[in-house]
């Protein structure tokens, strides 16, 4: 189907194990499950992602043994991945490890710009929790790019950081600048896609249907330039972004890979989003009987236990509130059972009740059964 070469950036870091790439999900879910970090083959992941993996089991004193070491050696980027990892989920317990996660990514972004974690936005300040770090870091970024505005690493790395808080216009020109001087690398319009995308939903009851239809575009043209094609995480992207469009046929062209597993072999939510999203086209075409079969079938593939653990997903409940609206409550009860055989809590056997009572749940409410 694709026939050009993927063209690669000479300073944008691309992970090289593409011909792994079925297997990543089964591989990381047997690495988190046993702690076997040497399992990984050492070119499955980008650099230091191992290292970001094993940060997110250190204990504090752990944490702070690596303290000492950079101390030591502010070069020792084994030491500084893992911490930066680490804080990135402790600085949620209290503001000095926020303070100290903002202090590394000020670091990596002055000493280091072309980083993988700072490529792929796994060093970035959130600049409502450290505003000053934030102004630090963005600073740094635009004095690098005035120096070197046409480097495409420093040009994915500075709007990985911006992607996420008040400068998010200026991670999409940066993006597509760098588009404009690499135009025949995938990893442009892919982050492009997902970036428009996220701004399409974001503070909005329904998402923005010309976003939408920018982003769809990008992903397709990050298909065309990708001979392993978008992936299951963009896939799921593509039909969505299809349907919020008007693009129906897209939509259910994106929906119907899914139903053969989106390049996610040992997981079934490429099937589960791929029925929900085929029974939302039949909604839209005003087939209820055809939404709420598809809507089963999305709660048949839920119902199947999880090869791994790891591999379980979030539940998505958008379809079931649309037909509990039409008046299809055995449909939704059915699924709600279903879903029940794959995700634990109270939350779906409530919403079950409340609906044999004749009240009408808010199902469109955030659920994490984690």
């Amino acid at each position: 189907m694709r026939e050009r070469a993927v063209a690669c950036s000479r300073t944008t870091p691309i992970p090289v194990a593409l011909r792994l790439a079925p297997l990543a999900s089964l591989i990381l879910a047997c690495v988190c499950l046993t702690g076997c970090w040497s399992m990984l083959p050492d070119d499955l992941l980008p650099n230091n992602a191992r290292d970001m993996m094993v940060g997110m089991g250190l204990s504090d004193e752990e944490a702070e043994a690596l303290e000492e070491r950079v101390q030591q050696d502010p070069h020792d980027m084994t030491a500084r991945a893992q911490l930066l990892s680490y804080y990135d989920h402790a600085q949620w317990r209290d503001d000095a490890n926020v303070r100290r996660y903002g202090w590394h990514v000020v670091w990596l972004a002055e000493n280091d710009p072309r980083h993988t974690l700072l490529a792929f936005g796994q060093a970035s300040v959130d600049p409502s929790r450290n505003p000053s770090a934030y102004a630090r870091v963005k600073a740094i970024w635009l004095h690098h790019l005035a120096d070197a505005p046409r480097d495409t690493g420093l040009l994915a790395a500075a709007a990985a950081s911006f992607e996420r808080g008040p400068d998010v216009d200026l991670a999409l020109a940066l993006l597509e600048r760098a588009q404009e001087i690499d135009p025949g690398n995938f990893l442009w319009p892919s982050r492009l896609g997902s970036l428009r995308w996220r701004m399409a939903q974001e503070d909005r009851e329904r998402a923005d249907p010309a976003l939408a239809a920018a982003a769809l575009a990008d992903f397709e043209r990050a298909d065309e330039l990708n001979r392993h094609g978008l992936g299951s995480m963009h896939l799921h992207s593509a039909m969505e972004a299809a349907f919020a469009a008007g693009q129906l046929e897209k939509a259910r062209t994106h929906a119907a890979e899914g139903l053969t597993g989106g390049g996610m072999p040992f997981s079934l939510e490429p099937e589960y989003r791929a029925n929900l999203m085929l029974g939302r086209i039949a909604l839209a075409e005003n087939d209820l009987r055809g939404a709420g079969n598809y809507l089963i079938a999305a709660g048949r593939v839920a119902a199947w236990p999880s090869l791994l653990p790891l591999l379980v997903w979030e539940p998505d409940m958008q379809l079931a509130e649309e037909l509990l609206e039409q008046g299809e409550r055995e449909v939704v009860l059915e699924y709600l059972k279903l879903c029940a055989l794959h995700w634990e809590g109270d939350q779906l056997r409530e919403w079950a009740d409340e609906i044999r009572a004749g009240r009408a749940p808010d199902l469109g409410q955030q659920y994490t059964p984690f």
